[in-house]
């Protein structure tokens, strides 16, 4: 059986590893701005970080 927590916690870690806004993403969850239950369903895999990294230089 799959919780609602995990579908939410799913949803927002997908979306954010194509958007890669909190802020956008957060509000399409429901979270306000700085929310620390926002940032305890991101995961932030290893990979985008190094996406990131690598557009910057």
């Amino acid at each position: 059986m799959v919780s609602s927590h995990l579908a939410r916690r799913t949803f927002i870690g997908n979306a954010y590893m194509k958007v890669q806004d909190p802020n956008l993403i957060g509000k399409m969850s429901g979270h306000t701005e700085g929310s620390h239950a926002f940032a305890r369903y991101r995961n932030i895999e290893d990979s985008t970080l190094r996406g990131i990294i690598d557009l910057m230089q």
